[in-house]
């Protein structure tokens, strides 16, 4: 959600998603703090993503809070040190496929509700891509104004808090 739209709805998704996981667990507040802390933490990692890779890294920070706040409530509550452990390490590794769940969603999520995200803009900027090595080679007068007003669009953006990826 962060990703796709901003910080604010990824807070809230989270906020609703750790409630119903709470209630899920015979009103737990332990599962949901647990929840609540792993996705605000997920939210606010992703937020400024500018590669596909890094959801993956969002994942692993989202499953180490969950991981750390699980032992910790582990640890009060005084469950085994065997238990608590083994809840640490499926945090872990829940984290890290959500990770990996997100960046293979995330191209149909896009495609779904007709957003662009910074990820998809970075891409259409790549120098290597096959039409731009063609305008450079065809004309590469026109791909030098190019950059050069993809430059100060940017810049101007940037001045004035507009999205400076878009604008380029």
């Amino acid at each position: 959600v962060a990703v796709l739209t901003s910080i604010t709805p990824a807070v809230i998704a989270a906020l609703i998603i750790a409630v119903l996981f709470g209630i899920i667990q015979d009103n737990s507040l332990s599962f949901l703090l647990i929840a609540l802390l792993s996705g605000i933490v997920g939210s606010f990692i992703s937020v400024h993503i500018r590669k596909r890779a890094m959801l993956v890294r969002a994942g692993l920070m989202a499953g180490s809070t969950a991981a750390i706040t699980s032992m910790i409530i582990g640890l009060i509550d005084n469950l085994s040190i065997g238990l608590v452990s083994q809840q640490a390490l499926i945090a872990l590794i829940v984290g890290i496929l959500s990770g990996v769940l997100a960046v293979g969603l995330l191209p149909i999520f896009e495609q779904l509700f007709k957003i662009t995200t910074q990820i998809t803009l970075l891409e259409l900027t790549d120098f290597n891509h096959p039409l731009l090595n063609r305008l450079q080679i065809e004309a590469p007068g026109t791909y030098h104004h190019s950059l050069m007003v993809a430059n100060l669009s940017e810049n101007a953006a940037a001045a004035i808090g507009a999205n400076p990826l878009l604008c380029r």
